[in-house]
């Protein structure tokens, strides 16, 4: 198809890596996609349910394609640091262990409704034999051998290190933990015998889909030693595959967790694999995984590299005491608030900032304001009508849809031009204004593109939001071209934010209220904690009228996106602003401020405004493209 000129503006196409890449799977017969198999030892946080979430983003694209494609996930349940964890919290041995943790974790990932096809567990029978069949191959054609090896080792990576993975102190850059010297024989995979190969690959473009992934996975390889250490002494730790060569070692866990891949999913030589990954694992996936794959003449995969998830600028560690877990997720929004969060924010890649009070943010924002209220203002008042198939937001939501067809791995560019013809659909309304139409008929003829739109929209909603888009496909079943309501829908509840309120000096009303001067100065300082508990929001005028018997305050009416959620709201403009200037702008104000019962009435937020060089106040105004609702940080 050929995207219209407007649609074009908002959707970039062409010249995309990942995009190209992904194109290459049309004709394989099946896609193994993959996230990292994870280590068990922690909860699951934000930054596991990311790759899950882009995991399956991936598989409902391949499944719009008519690909069959499989979803592998899991855990990594070998290794010295596993053995560790299970002797300090008092297990009788390891299995026990991580028997528990992979039963934790199967169970987050169910409750997130984020269940792979295949949750694989690196203790298990089958695919143990299939590693020792694989190292038994590998062995004989030569491409295994015995040597000694001296390094700098981080018990927590699981690895050797290079020079650029440590600072001037040894210390691991990940874990901020000293790496210990070791010097020991073990067994080696010849990554040197196909490392020409894996450049090639990596400089193909088709490999990385991030190119200055490319770049940093070729400089890996510089400072990489030249043969990888697959093999740790049982002397050492006997928690891991038994070489079936020699039982005196077992197998190195991160060839155990790479294979974990393929040992139940069957890659043959006509499937195709992706990978999720986050950039600290780029030099196992891009470097040693394909040389094993070239030495097993299987396909080579495509690798999406995501960045991580912080917290304050931090990245998150349980020594911190940063972490999000899933509960938290769930405690505030729930998915597809985490969804509008990370893919709709930043490309592949891109480091992301979380905190409560952005996840919070985003759910209220996108999923209760946004699409929820929309669906919930159409529903309320359409019944039945025929949809106007020509009219502009029923074609462009059909485009979309097409055009995510085509180019399905765009994530980011997609979900904001979703947005984009949502806040078109929600401006629609407002300008036309249904619910004052007396004329039931016309009403309807008003609501039914609107109603129209939303439908056609549903199979790229499904592709972020599959629960929503389900359930407004059936709150709207359509005969030809005649589309019915069977009830008003409540996609998303309010959230309920247990925080404290914020509270203000007491002021006198008629004296107005007006923002400290810029030319003042004050030792005064907060911390961000205190700063979070202040909500201020994008919320849009409905009314404002001076208030009578004051010759100061006017009185406004204001919702951050629910118009049935109005809030009153008092402001000493009077003598400097015209009110009929206010109503319809977007705004901000001070939304959780303690309610205040004042002699006009009852005073539910405040207007931030701020004051010109003479001290005369006026509102600080939002860029007009801003979310209603969305909280200023």
């Amino acid at each position: 198809m050929v995207f219209s000129a407007n649609l074009r503006s908002y959707l970039p196409l062409g010249g995309d890596r990942a995009s190209q890449g992904i194109h290459t799977f049309m004709t394989s017969e099946k896609v193994i996609i993959t996230t990292p198999i994870f280590y068990p030892t922690a909860e699951p946080h934000v930054g596991h349910i990311y790759s899950l979430i882009v995991a399956h983003l991936l598989k409902r694209s391949f499944h719009k394609k008519g690909n069959k494609s499989i979803l592998v996930s899991g855990c990594d349940e070998h290794g010295e640091k596993v053995a560790q964890k299970a002797l300090e919290q008092g297990f009788k041995n390891p299995q026990e262990y991580v028997d528990k943790l992979s039963e934790k974790w199967q169970n987050t990932f169910q409750k997130l409704d984020l269940s792979p096809d295949l949750f694989m567990r690196t203790t298990d029978p089958v695919h143990i034999q299939f590693v020792q069949d694989v190292l038994t191959h590998l062995y004989e054609k030569g491409d295994i051998y015995a040597s000694t090896f001296e390094g700098d080792y981080c018990v927590d990576c699981e690895a050797f290190l290079t020079s650029t993975e440590m600072d001037s102190d040894k210390n691991c850059l990940i874990h901020k933990k000293k790496t210990e010297p070791r010097s020991e024989e073990n067994y080696y995979f010849k990554v040197s015998k196909y490392i020409d190969k894996v450049k090639d690959l990596i400089k193909s473009g088709s490999f990385i889909m991030e190119e200055r992934f490319a770049q940093d996975a070729l400089n890996i390889i510089e400072a990489s030693p030249k043969d990888l250490s697959i093999s740790r002494p049982i002397s050492r730790t006997t928690w891991g595959v038994p070489l079936p060569f020699d039982r005196n070692h077992v197998l190195y866990v991160w060839v155990d967790g790479l294979l974990s891949y393929i040992s139940k999913a069957s890659l043959s030589k006509n499937d195709a694999m992706v990978h999720v990954i986050g950039k600290d694992i780029l030099k196992f996936h891009a470097i040693y995984w394909p040389a094993i794959l070239f030495a097993l003449d299987l396909p080579q995969p495509k690798i999406i590299v995501t960045g991580w998830i912080l917290n304050r600028e931090e990245k998150m560690s349980k020594s911190l005491g940063n972490i999000l877990s899933s509960e938290d997720i769930l405690s505030n929004g729930g998915i597809d608030g985490f969804i509008h969060h990370t893919i709709g924010q930043v490309p592949f890649g891109e480091d992301l900032d979380m905190t409560i009070s952005s996840l919070q943010d985003k759910y209220q924002s996108f999923c209760v304001n946004g699409l929820g209220n929309l669906v919930s203002r159409v529903s309320k008042i359409f019944t039945e009508h025929t949809i106007p198939l020509d009219h502009d937001l029923v074609k462009k939501s059909l485009d979309l849809n097409d055009g995510i067809l085509e180019n399905g791995f765009l994530y980011i560019d997609y979900l904001g031009y979703i947005q984009k013809i949502l806040r078109d659909l929600d401006k629609y309304l407002t300008d036309s204004a249904p619910w004052k139409q007396k004329d039931p008929i016309l009403k309807q003829e008003i609501l039914a593109p609107v109603a129209g739109a939303l439908k056609f929209l549903v199979p790229s909603l499904s592709l972020f939001f599959p629960a929503a888009a389900k359930a407004i496909d059936d709150n709207f079943p359509k005969t030809g071209n005649t589309l019915r309501c069977l009830q008003h829908l409540t996609l998303y509840p309010k959230l309920i934010i247990p925080t404290e309120t914020v509270t203000a000096p007491s002021q006198d009303p008629s004296k107005g209220i007006k923002a400290a001067s810029p030319k003042s100065s004050t030792s005064q300082t907060i911390t961000l904690d205190e700063f979070q508990k202040i909500h201020i929001r994008v919320a849009l005028v409905t009314e404002c009228t001076p208030v009578p018997d004051s010759h100061s305050l006017l009185n406004l009416k204001v919702h951050c996106g629910d118009p049935e959620d109005i809030k009153n709201l008092f402001s000493g403009l009077q003598k400097y602003v015209d009110p009929k200037d206010l109503i319809g702008k977007k705004v901000f104000i001070l939304s959780n401020l303690k309610e205040r019962k004042m002699r006009f009435g009852i005073s539910q937020g405040m207007l931030l405004c701020t004051v010109d060089k003479e001290d005369r106040p006026y509102p600080v105004f939002p860029h007009p493209d801003s979310e209603l609702g969305s909280l200023l940080s």
